[in-house]
Formats: structure tokens, sequence, C-alpha cells
């Protein structure tokens, strides 16, 4: 590492293969699977580096500024990394699930927001605090505003997808017009059942 008196306080993701031995490459994972490559840099470009993430089978790519000067979010194919890019070093142990699609930083609570197939979770130190069923087979695009976490899903076994919006207090989500609760129904029929 070059020693530096500037903290790094940019990222971006690079979408193809830097050339070996251009950036100092930092790994933060296997190199046997699919990998992320971020570009980390201080505010002159005097310092710079590559750090290549180990990915998780599905989309969400993204990195994100979570803390001034220098700490980062990664998301790679839905793995999840917090890194401080002056020292290079992740700030805690990355969530690896396979059924992770998505995931996105949650500034109030310091955890993630993470989307499998069905559920929205929040993630803190990999522990998951709450879980909530909002969707039947994927969620994806996930971007938080204020209290309010939008994206999109599949809500009726037929593949098509629709925006929801999904309160994190209330835990409740509306998908177009309707609002639907993650409370009991009380006496409601299944979906399953015809008769």
């Amino acid at each position: 590492m070059k020693p530096t008196s500037e903290p790094c306080t940019e990222a971006k993701i690079v979408y193809e293969k830097p050339l070996s031995g251009v950036y100092d490459e930092i790994l933060f994972g296997s190199a046997s699977r699919n990998t992320l490559w971020v570009h980390f840099a201080d505010s002159l470009g005097m310092v710079e580096w590559i750090g290549k993430f180990d990915c998780g089978s599905y989309g969400g790519n993204k990195v994100t500024k979570i803390a001034e000067p220098d700490e980062f979010f990664v998301c790679a194919g839905g793995w999840v990394y917090l890194v401080n890019a002056t020292t290079r070093k992740l700030i805690e142990e990355p969530y690896r699930d396979e059924h992770v699609h998505d995931a996105i930083f949650e500034p109030m609570s310091g955890g993630v927001l993470t989307a499998d197939w069905s559920s929205i979770s929040l993630v803190k130190s990999g522990k998951t605090i709450w879980s909530v069923r909002i969707a039947t087979d994927g969620i994806r695009d996930l971007q938080l505003e204020g209290r309010t976490l939008r994206g999109l899903g599949e809500f009726d076994y037929d593949g098509s997808e629709r925006k929801f919006a999904l309160d994190l207090e209330t835990k409740k989500h509306r998908v177009g017009l309707r609002i639907v609760s993650n409370l009991a129904k009380g006496n409601a029929k299944p979906w399953w059942k015809f008769w």
C-alpha cells in the first residue's frame, strides 16, 4: 500500500477488466468466481487502487459512499461488502447469501436491506434483524428514499413485474394502487385453494 495523507473518497464500478499491473489490486474473495472490479481513488487522483470483489449469482452491482470520508458499501451480484477505501480493508465480514438478488445500505440503522426471491430483510453485522415477505418470485432494482424502499417485484405468478414501495417503519408495502399489509388476514382464503 502506498502511503498517503489523502483519504480515498471516490469509487466507481469498472465494467472491463483492468490491465494487470496498472493499479494495486486488493482481493476481497475468491478469484475463481465472478468478479466485480471497483476503482477507488483520492480526490486528487494520486492514489488509485482496484478492489476485486467475489460476486453472487444475481444482479445488484453498485457502490455507494456510506460515511465520510472513505467508507463504501459494495453490492457485488447481491453480496454485500463494507470497505474503508483508505486502509483498503473490510469494515466487517462480507454478507454472502446465494439467494440475495439486490441490496442497498440503510443509513438510519447502519444495516443493509437485502432482497431475495420473495422477501426484504434488514441485515446488520451478518444477522437478520427483520424480514418481510412481499413478492412471489423475484425482487430487484432497490432504491431508498427516506424511510421508503422502492423496487421491482413479481407479484402475480405470471412473470410480470410491478413497482412497489415498502414503508420501513410500518413494514406495509404498496403495489400499484392497493396497499398490502404483512399482518395476518384472518379468514382470508389461501391463493392456492380453488374450492
